[in-house]
């Protein structure tokens, strides 16, 4: 058993927590996006 196991714990931890911000914040970006560009479109209507 190694001491640093449970940095190791953490470390992973805040990587999985890293990557699913990123995942949300590029889905947002992505529907901002799309709203942006159908904004144009909508207000004709």
């Amino acid at each position: 058993m190694r001491s640093t196991s449970w940095i190791d714990n953490i470390l992973l931890g805040i990587n999985a927590l890293d990557k699913k911000i990123h995942d949300r914040a590029l889905a947002a970006h992505l529907i901002f996006g799309n709203v942006l560009i159908n904004l144009p479109n909508a207000a004709r209507i």
